[in-house]
């Protein structure tokens, strides 16, 4: 059975195939055009073609939609897996390199977000046993042993970016590593970034780039062009803005909309690997519910109301740079303002159950956190934020010590990379803009349960009536959308339904 499904998009009305896509009325753009007609030119799974070639070289054991996944990676050589989280993204791209790996020295480079660093190597030591492997960390003598010693060099996006950049345009160019892996490969989303301008022709020379990301496209479509430019010559982005982001001259070219979305999936499905383990692995997920609870509104409501009614003029006038201001500078003012009714929901809503609670901004992790280890006791609460130096013994101290009731947890310093079952209930204090984000930290303890031992876990929404809560609330419905119909291919798994 062939688990993946690629370059066919089904929304019970239109299909759009191969053919449909080669016969469009007005072709994408010229370079997209071609590389979507050499990508349909690749062949499906064959079960004889891993088990002559492939299998021989794998010492683990895999499931059959990981054999696909790890077999359309090889013979592609450059391809996005944007697999759910807890499907195995991680050893599937180490098999995959093993399986193209000419011998145990060739260079090979893995980037990912520094605090995933120590995993990497520890999964390494494990898929991989017999290749070396190195974090670097930026010393005085790292760009050229990072450049020139054997084996798998890991190192961290930030860090990568200072080393890279002490090269020249013409040496990042250069072929230096067989093979790249981006880890979180959506850290690489805008094109217009300093460590996206350091990293992007040291992977385009790789002969083998594999990106990893659960959630490839976490805020708009735009966010695929950059990853997808690892993989394939793009053509330049305004192109794919207006065939894909809905810029036009009339807009001011802005590119946080949407067009031909069924022509973008299919594209998507060819450069992207996309499994979810709803279809693969329901069985050993807990179930869950999803709630919202309305808090009441802020005594200042009318302030809100303004700024709302301001964003909308600032929209329509399209200057998107002021009213990105102004929604910034209110969605701080609402996190602060919702600090008296969230820490009166959490007051009456506590138990003795281990409960995560998210936050996003660092005035409402103060509150909480200094209100909830007044009443509890400092023992019963941890706290974590991007300053939090040792995360790992804080989050293990949480998980295994009776005392810790409560983690008070900034959603930038432990939405991805953490395994927190098995906690069954999580409290978002907070809203944030992308969607995908609030996905990540549900996935911290949505994790895959053998047996029969799966509690339900439940996730609670606090959105405050009144304040810029509801306008964010709307926004992470219509991105949810997009990226159903983009992403997953019209096929609604309810990420964000209540």
């Amino acid at each position: 059975m062939e688990y993946i499904n690629r370059g066919v998009i089904t929304d019970g009305k239109v299909s759009i195939d191969e053919a449909a896509y080669l016969t469009l009325p007005r072709r994408p753009p010229i370079r997209i055009f071609d590389l979507v007609q050499r990508r349909v030119a690749h062949a499906p799974f064959d079960e004889a073609v891993w088990d002559a070639t492939m299998a021989p070289r794998v010492s683990v054991a895999l499931h059959p939609f990981q054999r696909e996944a790890v077999f359309r990676m090889v013979t592609e050589r450059r391809v996005l897996n944007a697999s759910s989280m807890g499907l195995g993204k991680t050893v599937q791209s180490i098999v995959a390199a093993g399986i193209v790996r000419e011998s145990p020295e060739q260079p090979e480079l893995v980037l990912c977000p520094g605090y995933l660093c120590d995993n990497w190597a520890r999964e390494v030591a494990r898929f991989a046993p017999g290749v070396t492997s190195r974090i670097f960390k930026g010393g005085k003598d790292d760009l050229r042993a990072l450049l020139y010693d054997p084996g798998i060099k890991i190192v961290s996006y930030e860090t990568a970016a200072i080393l890279f950049a002490k090269l020249t345009r013409v040496a990042r160019g250069r072929m230096y590593f067989r093979t790249v892996i981006c880890d979180e490969s959506h850290m690489l989303k805008n094109h217009r970034s300093k460590r996206f301008e350091m990293l992007h022709a040291v992977i385009r020379a790789a002969d083998n780039v594999f990106l990893l990301s659960g959630t490839p496209a976490p805020n708009r479509c735009e966010e695929l062009f950059a990853q997808f430019s690892l993989l394939e010559d793009m053509g330049p982005h305004e192109a794919f803005a207006v065939r894909y982001c809905g810029a036009t001259p009339e807009n001011g070219m802005r590119t946080d909309g949407a067009s031909h979305t069924r022509e973008l999936a299919f594209l998507s499905s060819l450069l992207m690997i996309r499994l979810r383990r709803e279809d693969h692995v329901a069985h050993l997920l807990p179930p869950f519910t999803r709630a919202r609870v309305d808090l009441p509104p802020p005594g200042n409501a009318e302030f809100f109301a303004r700024g709302r009614a301001r964003m909308r003029a600032l929209a329509r006038s399209g200057d998107s740079l002021e009213a990105q201001a102004l929604a910034s500078a209110m969605f701080l003012e609402t996190a602060r303002a919702k600090v008296p009714a969230v820490l009166a929901y959490l007051a009456g809503n506590l138990t003795d159950e281990k409960t995560i609670v998210w936050v996003v901004h660092h005035d409402m992790h103060a509150a909480i956190a200094s209100a909830l280890a007044s009443t509890l006791g400092a023992a019963a609460v941890v706290g974590i934020t991007g300053a939090t130096t040792k995360r790992d013994a804080a989050l293990q101290r949480f998980l295994t010590d009776d005392a810790a009731r409560v983690a008070v947890l900034t959603v930038g310093s432990c939405a991805t990379g953490y395994n927190l079952a098995p906690v069954r209930r999580m409290v978002f204090a907070e809203l944030c803009w992308t969607p995908a984000t609030l996905s990540q930290c549900e996935a911290r303890v949505l994790r895959l349960t053998p047996g029969a031992a799966r509690e339900a876990v439940t996730f609670v929404y606090l959105v405050s009536d009144g304040t810029l809560d509801e306008f964010v609330f709307n926004k992470l419905v219509k991105k949810n959308a997009t990226a159903v119909e983009v992403v997953d291919r019209n096929r609604d798994y309810g990420d964000f339904a209540f």
